[in-house]
């Protein structure tokens, strides 16, 4: 039987309380479950067979009460045969006693009323046990079927002693008369057992009746109970079961909230691989790819804030020295654990000198010493080594006393002129970020456009303020000097003048007086003080100014040039070249235009008295000359 099926009164709904109980363990069971665990399909499916399972046990229950019900009203419908055929029994019981009373009547020369009576009772017998053997084969309990049995066998010796009697009456009336006390005593003996029948039947039928209402009742009770039960049962899975979906649901919406509200570090828990795990690991993405995006974004803003603030810097740097500050200070910022050094090629020999290294961890340490021995200028772009024992690693990084490094080298450039190398250093396999990387290439870059811009406008300025033949500054630069010197600052001012040179010219030609010029101008250079000016005034003359000092002062260096011009022509077998000297200072004149002619003056007078000698001029000098 199924677990829910009535036992019937005795019983009552133990059954019903056992299925209560197994239910409520179901239930404890569930609560144990994390549905979390499950994928929606699972849950969805399991919400299917619950819903299922709800339908097939309501089902069944009610299967299971019909067919109660059915076996009941069975059991009534055999018994109401049984009693049916019980009835006709009966009858034939009586029939029989009359068809015997009718045998008696008749007389013997009545054959044809003896034959009536014969066919009627040989008619009633087969009824009799037809009803008799109909009674028998019904599907009866065994204490009614031993009963039925007994007034079988009373029945058929009724039947043989009517018979017997019916068939003696028609032939012997006195031998029928004798047997008429026995067949009494057989039919008073069925009587009662059929009355003994009938009463068990009765009673069974009306237990059968009951059993029959009570089993419609009690399946229409399980039904209703069972629908109940089930119902509750799946609608607390169900409620579960939901509330995990929501529950997940809700945990990527919160997820999705905070990330639309700026959190970023905000990511949904993957419980499972299922829709909903699906959805959070597209939400933890989208969220990896904004992280990403802004962590790029500010990189970006940082690194343009720093190009930015370097390009300021560096604008206002008027020289490579200045420049040399801005690197040093701007390498703290762009790799504050990095050692760092940038090295610039001289203007003359073309080596690598180290020009800045980082004001707190000191140089990179790199050897290379000319700027086509690095990798970095050779591909004119950053190169980054990971490690130096790796074999396509730079041979410059290897040997070095902290052990094996990893670099960045970023090469120093302008206008596709390669001025030298950024070289910054790390441990090995603490390669610089991505970040530091591109801050590098910056400050790498923008250094090398301020030094290119710069180094360009010193050669413009040099070019504009410098002799071309001699070296020398012009008079441009010599009047700029004088401009800058002011009314309050003393100093004196030599004119000198190539002896003869017009005649050298036309003796040994062009390139000899073009000599004569160059070694004169690197006397100049050899005998001037520090801070004093030596420039071409024009043609063979030359001009020299002596800041802070007087014309006394100007004379005894215009001695050592004069000695050292000699030696020069003695020790070189140069063509004879002298010069003429005249000396001024600002004394002898309230304007530099004044002073230089006082300087001419006296100039004048040393070409008058022989030349290759120095005249100091006077004020009186000047008065004549005006005179």
């Amino acid at each position: 039987c199924h677990p829910l099926a009535y036992r019937g009164p005795s019983e009552g709904w133990s059954a019903a309380d056992a299925t209560m109980g197994h239910s409520g363990s179901v239930l404890a069971r569930l609560q144990r479950l994390h549905p979390a665990a499950l994928s929606i399909r699972a849950r969805l499916g399991l919400i299917q067979f619950l819903l299922l399972v709800a339908l097939g046990t309501i089902a069944i229950v009610a299967f299971e009460g019909m067919e109660r019900a059915s076996r009941a009203t069975a059991l009534l419908s055999t018994l109401s045969d049984a009693q049916r055929f019980h009835l006709n029994a009966d009858m034939m019981h009586d029939a029989l006693r009359a068809d015997v009373n009718a045998a008696l009547r008749v007389t013997d020369n009545d054959s044809a009323a003896s034959g009536a009576v014969v066919t009627r009772a040989r008619e009633h017998s087969r009824l009799f046990e037809a009803n008799l053997t109909a009674m028998a084969n019904l599907d009866l309990s065994p204490e009614l079927h031993q009963d039925i049995e007994s007034t079988h066998r009373r029945a058929r010796a009724y039947v043989v002693a009517a018979s017997e009697l019916v068939l003696t009456a028609t032939r012997n009336h006195e031998r029928a008369v004798e047997l008429e006390d026995k067949f009494n005593t057989a039919f008073d003996e069925l009587e009662s057992a059929n009355e003994i029948v009938t009463q068990l039947l009765v009673e069974r039928a009306d237990e059968a009746e009951r059993a029959a209402a009570a089993a419609d009742a009690a399946a229409r009770t399980l039904i209703v109970i069972s629908g109940i039960l089930t119902a509750l049962i799946a609608w607390s899975v169900v409620s579960v079961l939901a509330r995990s979906i929501r529950r997940s649901l809700r945990q990527v919406s919160d997820a999705a909230r905070a990330l639309a509200a700026g959190n970023l570090s905000a990511r949904s828990e993957i419980a499972s691989q299922d829709e909903i795990g699906e959805l959070a690991g597209a939400v933890n993405k989208m969220a990896d790819d904004l992280q990403v995006m802004i962590d790029r974004l500010v990189a970006d803003a940082d690194r343009d804030a720093f190009a930015t603030q370097l390009m300021q810097a560096l604008d206002m740097a008027d020289d490579e020295a200045d420049i040399r500050g801005v690197v040093g200070r701007a390498m703290t910022q762009a790799g504050s654990t990095l050692q760092m050094e940038l090295l610039l090629a001289d203007a003359a020999s073309g080596a690598l000198q180290r020009a800045v290294e980082h004001p707190l961890n000191g140089a990179a340490g790199c050897s290379v010493d000319s700027v086509s021995g690095c990798v970095a200028v050779r591909r004119g772009t950053p190169v980054v080594f990971d490690d130096s024992n790796a074999l396509n690693a730079c041979p410059r990084l290897q040997g070095r006393p902290c052990g094996p490094v990893s670099a960045v080298c970023v090469p120093i450039g302008f206008m596709g002129r390669s001025l030298g190398v950024l070289h910054a250093a790390n441990a090995s396999r603490k390669t610089p970020s991505e970040q530091q990387v591109a801050l590098l290439t910056a400050l790498g870059t923008q250094t090398g456009n301020r030094i290119g811009t710069v180094r360009a406008f010193e050669r413009t300025h040099m070019h504009a303020y410098t002799d071309a033949l001699t070296g020398l500054s012009n008079r441009r630069a010599l009047e700029q000097i004088i401009e800058t010197l002011g009314s309050a600052t003393p100093y004196a001012v030599t004119i000198a003048d190539l002896d003869h040179f017009k005649r050298l010219n036309d003796t040994h030609g062009h390139e000899a007086g073009d000599r004569a010029l160059r070694m004169f101008a690197d006397v100049l250079r050899r005998c001037v003080r520090q801070g004093d000016l030596a420039a071409r005034w024009g043609g063979e003359e030359f001009a020299i100014v002596f800041p802070r000092a007087s014309a006394a002062q100007a004379a005894e260096v215009v001695a050592r040039i004069r000695a050292e011009l000699a030696d020069v022509v003695l020790v070189s077998n140069a063509l004879p070249v002298t010069a003429s000297f005249g000396i001024a200072d600002s004394t002898m004149g309230a304007t530099f235009d004044e002073i230089l002619r006082a300087a001419d003056t006296a100039l004048y007078h040393s070409k008058n008295s022989g030349r290759d000698r120095a005249t100091v001029g006077t004020r009186s000098a000047l008065d004549a000359a005006r005179s």
